[in-house]
């Protein structure tokens, strides 16, 4: 018994005995290889006193870079990529929040979280870092939900006034109760900032609205392919996929390329992406290539497209001998009924002149549906086109 107290009682104070040297050694490098493989994995999330942030999971760092917007100090940019491809942005952000009449400054730090179109998605706070109002006063949970509200509207009021005013450098300026507010002016815009906290409400809500949305739209048209608007298609992000075709010209994607994922979303379940598709090919600069597009798909359209595509189609002098075969079936099958299809259908028959050659096709299809269709304005539209086309033999 004694052997074994003498083995574990502590050494005399200033003196380790070599077996406890060599314990310690062993448990730290145990500890720094369990700290290398947590690293590795990506660092913890500190305590947050506020995070409106959805449930992105765990992602790991694509690309980093620094950035200053006019006037303002560095923030650090973060693209980052999680297990399932999806793709969002972080800024770190360090704010010097300053008053209009006031000499002082405050400093924010943060993150705030972003979509790959520049869309707002949440922000944090960490345990360490609240935001404070006037007087010090620190923020409450209301506080910061209200602030969440204000972020999210980028339509907000606040867009009516110019950037904040910051500070030269980071830390410039002492600290002080810099959101008391003076003046009708800034008055009025107050009673729509969270209470006591306009100019951090102002800054903030301009960052996340105004100044980081263009550069993180101008990061992701430098990365973005085909194969990630088919990807916000297949997980319901139609908005994405709609805000890229309209900017389709400024991103990496080859014309030819653009032109043909714009010919393949024309056919989208969204709306809004279909409008935005047929908008890229009426302005592409380039020659589109109808023989290997699909034309003969043309029946697979909404009919709030078909009308558009047509449009489009005959102002590029397209010809296609599918597209002719489904528009015949197309107005078999309205015949019975008065539908614009129908009337834009025979209005492009009118601009192309029936050049597309089958002229008896066309002869018995018109001949059917001058019959069939209850619409004096088609029937006679009908008759129109019957007399353009060349006698039967």
């Amino acid at each position: 018994m004694t052997r074994i107290r003498e083995r574990t009682s502590s050494p005399a104070r200033g003196r380790r005995s070599p077996r406890g040297r060599l314990l310690r050694g062993c448990a730290a490098s145990l500890l720094l290889a369990t700290g290398g493989c947590i690293v590795a994995s990506g660092p913890r999330p500190r305590p947050a006193v506020f995070d409106s942030t959805p449930d992105l999971g765990a992602s790991d760092l694509v690309e980093s870079r620094a950035w200053t917007p006019p006037g303002g100090t560095e923030q650090t940019l973060e693209l980052r990529r999680a297990a399932d491809g999806r793709r969002h942005y972080v800024c770190r952000a360090w704010l010097d929040v300053c008053g209009w009449a006031e000499a002082v400054c405050k400093p924010h730090k943060f993150d705030a979280f972003f979509a790959e179109d520049g869309s707002f998605l949440g922000y944090r706070v960490e345990t360490g870092h609240p935001f404070t109002k006037a007087e010090h006063d620190p923020f409450l949970p209301r506080d910061y939900r209200h602030l969440d509200r204000i972020l999210r509207d980028p339509g907000h009021a606040l867009g009516d006034l110019p950037a904040p005013r910051a500070a030269t450098k980071r830390g410039e300026g002492t600290a002080g109760p810099i959101d008391g507010v003076t003046g009708a002016t800034v008055a009025h815009y107050a009673e729509r900032a969270v209470p006591k906290a306009f100019y951090t409400t102002h800054a903030v809500w301009h960052l996340v609205n105004v100044a980081l949305p263009p550069v993180l739209q101008k990061w992701t048209l430098a990365w973005v392919g085909p194969g990630d608007v088919r990807d916000w298609l297949r997980r319901d992000e139609p908005l994405k996929a709609w805000w890229l075709v309209d900017r389709m010209e400024a991103s990496r994607i080859p014309h030819a390329e653009a032109a043909d994922l714009a010919y393949e979303l024309i056919g989208a379940t969204n709306r809004q992406v279909r409008t935005a598709a047929l908008r890229y090919l009426r302005r592409a600069s380039h020659p589109f290539r109808p023989q290997a597009c699909l034309a003969g798909d043309y029946g697979t359209l909404p009919d709030d497209t078909r009308s558009a595509f047509l449009d489009w189609w005959a102002d590029a002098g397209f010809t296609s001998p599918a597209l002719d075969a489904a528009l015949r079936a197309d107005l078999a099958a309205r015949a019975s009924a008065r539908s614009p299809v129908s009337t834009a259908i025979l209005g492009y028959l009118q601009r192309t002149g029936l050049r597309t050659g089958a002229p008896e096709a066309w002869r018995a299809a018109l001949q059917a549906f001058a019959r069939d269709t209850p619409s004096t304005f088609l029937r006679t539209k009908a008759g129109l086109l019957l007399d353009m086309l060349p006698a039967a033999p």
